[in-house]
């Protein structure tokens, strides 16, 4: 019994030791799955980082936000901000150095954008800001490297979006967007295997599953190759 004790505390300090190495920061530990890395970042507020996710050199001062399965955020420098809604990250994202997502921004139809309520009249820095709702970035996304996500966008399942993007709007399932504003130039596959991808659901297989259908995740996608998931 002591033995089995000790084996199962040896474990779990190993998994800590490996979740928080590099000088991470983590004001809520509990939301932390144990799988889960955390890597020279700091994370400040609620922030829920599913199993397999890896943080690295990033940085979240939020209310509320989601790191999905498996989901890659790889700074250095990826600043994600929320405080009046939450961020959701889905899973099997990747998203690369200098992305910065915000969920508010500053008040412009008053006589100052400067936040006056909180520096100067010592009330909170919801006062000073606005917001268009909830920042939800879907599955198997890429964001690539200095993009900026501002507030309320939805980004759809498997879609793309080329370095250097500013996006303001809402950008469809499995589009590739780029530019400032963001604009779709066109579609990762046809219609109907998008529609097929999202009736899949890949990203919540497990990962027996996935191990499976090795084939679907290393070769070209067809139709051919949908009609074999097993």
């Amino acid at each position: 019994m002591a033995e089995s004790f000790l084996f199962r505390a040896k474990r779990y300090l190993r998994r800590k030791i490996r979740q928080y190495r590099s000088g991470a920061t983590v004001s809520h530990p509990e939301f932390l799955h144990p799988e889960a890395q955390v890597l020279n970042s700091t994370l400040a507020g609620k922030v829920v980082v599913e199993a397999g996710a890896i943080i690295r050199d990033s940085h979240f001062m939020v209310s509320e936000a989601r790191v999905g399965r498996h989901t890659r955020v790889w700074g250095p420098n990826v600043h994600v901000h929320c405080l009046l809604h939450p961020v959701e990250i889905g899973s099997y994202c990747s998203i690369a150095r200098n992305v910065s997502i915000q969920e508010y921004n500053h008040r412009i139809d008053r006589i100052s954008s400067f936040f006056v309520s909180c520096n100067l009249f010592g009330e909170s820095m919801v006062q000073d800001v606005e917001s268009r709702g909830p920042v939800v970035i879907g599955n198997d996304v890429w964001l690539a490297a200095n993009v900026t996500v501002a507030s309320g966008v939805r980004i759809g399942d498997g879609a793309v979006i080329g370095a250097n993007s500013v996006v303001l709007s809402d950008i469809p399932p499995y589009a590739v967007a780029a530019g400032s504003p963001a604009k779709v130039l066109r579609y990762r596959f046809p219609p109907e295997v998008v529609s097929r991808l999202l009736e899949l659901q890949w990203w919540n297989w497990d990962e027996a599953r996935i191990q499976r259908n090795r084939a679907l995740f290393s070769s070209p996608l067809s139709s051919e190759l949908l009609d074999k998931v097993k």
